[in-house]
């Protein structure tokens, strides 16, 4: 069974984000900053899995995070 497609609202809420934030990086050619959306119609959509997916490639490869450099002073 087809999963249910997210408006920009929804994948706006998701990600704790605006929409407009989501137009304005598609427009200026920033497509990776935020999941791949499907046209239907005039209309973008989202799919859930590929959200999810996504969200996974943002997280680092370890959980172990690099050290600040301390700046001596």
């Amino acid at each position: 069974m087809a999963s249910k497609l997210l408006t920009i609202d929804d994948l706006a809420e998701q990600l704790g984000v605006k929409p407009k934030t989501i137009y304005a990086a598609r427009s200026d050619g920033r497509h990776d900053q935020f999941p791949p959306a499907i046209k239907v119609g005039s209309f973008l959509r989202w799919r859930q899995q590929d959200v999810d997916g996504w969200l996974e490639a943002q997280l680092p490869q370890t959980n172990v995070l690099p050290m600040r450099k301390r700046i001596a002073g």
